[in-house]
């Protein structure tokens, strides 16, 4: 899956959290990275600052700017956090906010490692935690780099404001840089406006969105024993399948084949098409096995020929007077004429006005 990037406007939304209820319910290997420029809060926070010595990505940036050993030092400064499978891994980020002018410009070389441990044996995912956009320094090499970006922002007014702002930032910054459309996606937290109501005011799809969960948000945050059972465990667990839909669909859509005559103009790809099976007609009957010119009827058309419409407006029978004419419509069934008393008692409209009427 490569790299997973976790971003936020403003506030605090839970970017932290949300990265690491993911990174404990991930069900392949995983390396969480803290590159917030602000400083990290896993080391002292969920860990409870129980490691010995320093560790983390500044000192990770004081080597790599020193001996430019960032392939060898890179392992010895990540934690495990199921120790000792090694496969959720920790890079704490700085313990010093004023560290974070070594690290700025190392941004690109951390984001090319990070796309090159997916290929790696074994391969890592890698999320990072970007923390907020607006700060001195933001990880902009890395949010280019990652396959999805989520932008964390909870479902109230004040924050959605906000957001519109930082989207708007993100999409044109990733415009002028080339990154492929489709990487941008909200990640909401907690309760508030609908889904498709948010999605549409800022013209960005929902990926998922998180429950409001404040007894594992404060284990997160100041340690303790986590239980999958709980709803954010549950939501961060299921996140991991639209994330990597999401990929599958992008790796299809970079594999179509492209047009002939379109590499060197410029045109786009196109989605491949699907060969049409066509089936062999059968022969005409006059060239069937045993037919002759003799036995062969001549064609005949088999469609449904259309009957005669009928009249709706029923004929006017015996002992019926005419709608506009005084005259009678005919004779009564014994022959008698269209006054007498077995005519007239067939009469259902106007008794006829000859002789023999009452």
């Amino acid at each position: 899956m490569a790299i997973i990037a976790l971003v936020s406007a403003k506030g605090s939304p839970g970017v932290t959290t949300s990265a690491l209820a993911c990174a404990l319910a991930w069900h392949r290997r995983l390396v969480l990275a803290e590159c917030d420029p602000s400083g990290g809060s896993i080391l002292a926070g969920y860990l409870g600052g129980q490691l010995d010595g320093p560790r983390g990505i500044g000192e990770l940036a004081v080597g790599e700017l020193r001996d430019g050993n960032l392939e060898t030092a890179f392992w010895s400064q990540l934690v495990d956090l199921d120790a000792p499978r090694r496969e959720r891994l920790l890079l704490p980020g700085l313990v010093d906010p004023t560290q974070g002018g070594s690290v700025i410009p190392l941004w690109q070389r951390f984001a090319d490692y990070f796309d090159a441990l997916d290929r790696g044996t074994p391969g890592y995912d890698v999320l990072v935690d970007c923390g907020r956009l607006y700060v001195n320094g933001p990880p902009w090499p890395v949010l280019r780099a990652a396959s999805v970006v989520l932008l964390v922002t909870r479902a109230q007014l004040p924050d959605l404001s906000g957001t519109r702002a930082v989207v708007t930032a993100i999409e044109r910054d990733f415009a002028e840089h080339r990154v492929p459309p489709g990487t941008l996606r909200l990640l909401l937290v907690g309760g508030g406006h609908g889904r498709a109501e948010i999605s549409r005011a800022l013209k960005l799809p929902v990926i998922a969105r998180l429950p409001h969960d404040p007894r594992t948000a404060g284990v997160l945050g100041l340690g303790g024993t986590v239980r999958a059972g709980r709803p954010l465990m549950r939501a961060a667990a299921g996140l991991e399948v639209p994330i990597g839909a999401l990929l599958e669909r992008r790796r299809a859509r970079l594999a179509w084949p492209v047009q002939q005559g379109g590499a060197g103009c410029g045109l786009s790809r196109s989605p491949p098409t699907r060969a049409r099976s066509h089936r062999p007609r059968p022969p005409p009957r006059h060239h069937w096995p045993g037919r002759t010119a003799a036995t062969t009827r001549p064609y005949r058309c088999r469609s449904r020929r259309p009957r005669p419409r009928r009249s709706r407006s029923r004929r006017p029978g015996p002992g019926w007077t005419s709608r506009w004419s005084g005259s009678c419509a005919g004779n009564s069934p014994n022959g008698s004429p269209c006054g007498s008393a077995a005519g007239s008692s067939q009469s259902t409209r106007r008794r006829p006005s000859g002789p023999g009427s009452p």
